[in-house]
């Protein structure tokens, strides 16, 4: 249930606005209003995909449907997103990829300046294979599934590894107990942290593990592969678009705990490999910045209103030229 003021449409009408970009669709249907009354171009910035709709009741999925095909141009943050968006009759010049990014040079420069070895020690890894996940412990987020996962490992190889579990919500004594009754060995549960300790632990770990059962992205896989890690990635995150069999990583699927125990095995037998996944990750991510982001959606408003990008839209964009 969205709180939407019931003036915000005479408010944006008084600026006049030659576009306006929304991210929802309450938020659309208002600015198609908009658009009506003073003839403001509409941009959507576009994250549901199949998986996300599907979720949605019946009739939710239908009026979904019906709005989301009424902007003028999309913003479309995964290669799900744009297809859901071309799948319903979306027309591929509307569609603008833009991905999602986090500062890349941030993370990788607190991972370089990270005290690798204090964060070994503080958690008590010695010289295991560490594989981490962030994420908030809530039933989505599919943290159960790793944990059976991980304790279909024999436990000659799970005494090689430890499994870092950071964040915090309504699943941490559950999740807790799991781990206790099937006696899975050398999880750790690191509740919240600061985002400058989070890069401590994944500066500190090996592989990064995504189980998530929904996420229209997942920014954490960003994080990783910004500080150099091989990434685990479930297939119902869009971010798994960023995973490449074998280069980077895997993706994999949650439910399916048998795969997911193998990859885990693979991961803990060659251990040599994990450095070269992690420099791919590395190259990867590069090319998925902020300004890249910026730069879509300055063309995604130019296109709305039918005029070409001009060059020095793109620097106010990216900030180059400062």
């Amino acid at each position: 249930m969205r709180i939407v003021p019931l003036d915000l449409v005479w408010r944006v009408c008084r600026y006049r606005p030659h576009a306006i970009v929304v991210t929802n669709a309450t938020q659309l249907v208002q600015a198609c209003i908009v658009r009506a009354l003073c003839g403001a171009r509409v941009v959507l910035s576009a994250e549901d995909t199949s998986v996300s709709m599907s979720r949605l009741g019946k009739t939710r999925r239908l009026l979904k449907v019906g709005s989301l095909r009424r902007a003028d141009a999309y913003c479309a943050h995964s290669d799900a997103a744009r297809d859901l968006l071309l799948g319903l009759g979306v027309p591929a010049e509307r569609v603008v990829p833009t991905p999602w990014a986090v500062d890349n040079e941030k993370f990788a420069a607190w991972a370089a300046a990270s005290d690798v070895t204090g964060t070994r020690r503080r958690f008590q890894l010695d010289d295991r294979i560490v594989f981490v996940t962030v994420a908030s412990l809530i039933p989505r987020k599919g943290i159960d599934h790793l944990l059976s996962s991980w304790g279909m490992v024999p436990k000659s190889l799970r005494d090689r590894a430890s499994l870092l579990i950071v964040g915090e919500g309504p699943e941490r004594e559950r999740l807790v107990r799991m781990a206790e009754a099937s006696a899975v060995d050398n999880v750790r549960f690191l509740g919240h942290l600061p985002a400058r300790e989070v890069a401590d632990c994944l500066a500190a770990a090996d592989v990064f593990v995504l189980p998530t059962l929904e996420d229209v992205w997942g920014l954490v896989v960003n994080e990783a592969m910004a500080t150099g890690l091989p990434v685990l990635c479930s297939k119902y995150a869009g971010s798994s678009e960023l995973v490449h069999d074998s280069e980077d990583g895997f993706v994999f699927d949650p439910f399916d705990h048998a795969t997911l125990c193998r990859l885990l095995i693979r991961m803990i037998e060659d251990r040599g490999a994990l450095a070269d996944m992690g420099r791919r990750s590395r190259q990867i991510i590069s090319g998925v910045t902020i300004r890249a982001s910026a730069r879509a959606l300055m063309e995604a408003l130019y296109r709305s209103t039918g005029t070409p990008l001009p060059p020095e839209a793109v620097q106010r964009a990216t900030g180059r030229g400062r």
